[in-house]
């Protein structure tokens, strides 16, 4: 510890070594924003508003580029009040100009979007009981060729597994999401809630939007019609199409095929490393870089950045070693869909939980150099012995310098 005599108008200044590759910069959301430095007549960064819609706590963060602004969204938001919250999805808005010259070391120039009663408002309450989560949101053209923010669903009974689930539509005017169509049974290469998207034109001009799970292995057209159809989805996956269970497409080498297939499921990396062992033809067997150790990945994001000229996938270490959910790690390659192989720990969470990071690519600085890391703090699943006051179930925003990254963090082709 460190006793101080502290003498108005006089600053003390403490150097920590930090003993992560990223930053900690502050929290974005819940009660008491700039608390402090309110108390002490400190004036607040430009463009904060610290009305923040009554929230105290809220879940992971889905974001993207709409029409001139970027739309956040975040799940279940809690309240001080009676009802408990919003389980329905909450949201706001930045435009572009605003985060451009953004102050991101001092804070997010949110403006929520809120009910009459002051809360945030319920932004995607899809038909059926229980909370509704968010994936996969994206812009893409409907048949006039206009831009139109879609999202996936699941409805959430209380023991958290998905009853139903579709796509709903964003409408402009109202500003919320409506259902488009809906599923009895999860789809065929239908992404879990949370997932983060990316669009990418390829060779031939056909403009696709990529699901991060977390490497790229989902794909659809950037079509209205293509992205609510689960039959036109496609997996970056070695099995056959129409073959058996777990059954692996060869060619004449006897090497397993990895291609975009209809009709095939994509592997997460457990299923992977059943079907296909540890070996050369697996692309997520991911090891730490420093020690060897066998990572098991949980949720992410996959990211081209062009500093590194490489594809970046950051995710949360699932059964950590001093976290269960804490420990994110990033990773190099040269294709979105892998091989993954070093990867290299950047954030540490001793105890507590850090989940569903989300690379805000919209933040990057100096030409990506510079990257910004958003995920859900918490004291759930983790066996931190208490909550942290005020910062518990709530978004906290890191600052990662790629050009810090040890020399062994590189990809697996080099």
């Amino acid at each position: 510890g460190v006793t101080i005599h502290a003498k108005p108008g006089e600053t003390t200044t403490f150097k920590l070594k930090r003993h992560t590759l990223a930053e900690r910069l502050y929290r974005t959301s819940g009660l008491e924003l700039y608390g402090e430095s309110r108390k002490a007549g400190k004036a607040l960064p430009a463009g904060i508003v610290v009305e923040q819609g009554e929230i105290v706590g809220m879940d992971s963060v889905l974001a993207t580029r709409y029409r001139g602004e970027v739309y956040w969204f975040w799940g279940d938001t809690t309240r001080l009040s009676y009802p408990l919250g919003n389980f329905h999805i909450t949201g706001a808005k930045t435009s572009l100009n605003e985060l451009r010259n953004a102050d991101l070391e001092h804070g997010l120039p949110y403006h929520y979007l809120l009910g009459t009663d002051g809360f945030v408002k319920s932004l995607a309450q899809m038909p059926g009981e229980g909370p509704t989560w968010l994936g996969g949101i994206a812009v893409v053209y409907d048949r006039l060729g206009n831009e139109r923010l879609v999202a996936q669903y699941v409805k959430v009974k209380s023991t958290m597994e998905g009853y139903r689930w579709g796509i709903c539509v964003w409408n402009d005017e109202t500003e919320v999401f409506e259902e488009y169509n809906r599923f009895e049974q999860q789809p065929l290469n239908f992404p879990e809630s949370v997932t983060q998207s990316f669009l990418e034109v390829d060779e031939q001009g056909e403009a696709y939007i990529y699901f991060s799970v977390p490497s790229a292995l989902v794909r659809v057209k950037a079509r209205l019609e293509d992205y609510a159809d689960p039959k036109c989805y496609e997996a970056y996956t070695p099995l056959k199409v129409g073959g058996q269970q777990d059954e692996i497409e060869r060619d004449d080498a006897g090497s397993a095929v990895w291609a975009w297939k209809r009709g095939a499921r994509w592997l997460s990396q457990p299923e992977e490393e059943r079907v296909l062992g540890r070996g050369e033809e697996n692309r997520t067997q991911m090891i730490s870089a420093t020690t060897g150790e066998q990572l098991r990945v949980h949720k992410g994001t996959c990211c081209w950045n062009p500093y590194l000229k490489k594809w970046v996938l950051i995710f949360t270490q699932q059964g950590g070693e001093s976290s269960y959910l804490g420990e994110v790690w990033l990773a190099q390659g040269k294709e979105k869909t892998g091989p993954w192989r070093n990867a290299v720990k950047i954030i540490s969470h001793d105890e507590s939980t850090f989940y569903n990071p989300n690379h805000h690519v919209m933040l990057d600085r100096e030409e990506g150099r510079m990257i910004f890391i958003e995920g859900t703090y918490t004291q759930t699943f983790s066996k931190a012995p208490r909550p942290t006051p005020l910062y518990d179930y709530n978004q906290i925003l890191y600052r990662l310098d790629l050009g810090t990254l040890p020399e062994d963090s590189k990809s697996v082709d080099e």
